[in-house]
């Protein structure tokens, strides 16, 4: 049995599966490429253990619940390093890093 199809039928059913992977995919969890920490950020906190995930085939997931408490913690040690600066240089002493 062979099977012919023209291109328009090949495009619906390619555009069929990217609906149905993208309705099946976990909304409570985000990937590499959606995560606001960027892909190598993303990869490199599962892998080091700082941020919980898994990898599933090429897709590394995240809960997003995680990933929005491990940003928050990296914006709150970035705010004390610049408030410690900003103190400093009120002071006038210069910060050697």
């Amino acid at each position: 049995m062979k099977l012919t199809l023209e291109p328009e039928d090949v495009l619906a059913i390619a555009r069929a599966v990217v609906a149905e992977l993208q309705a099946g995919s976990l909304p409570d969890h985000v990937d590499q490429h959606a995560s606001p920490l960027g892909p190598r950020r993303h990869v490199a906190a599962i892998r080091s253990g700082k941020l919980r995930g898994v990898q599933v085939g090429r897709r590394w997931l995240a809960k997003r619940d995680d990933v929005d408490a491990y940003v928050a913690t990296l914006a709150t040690k970035k705010r004390k390093r610049s408030a410690e600066h900003d103190l400093a240089a009120e002071l006038g002493i210069e910060v050697v890093q």
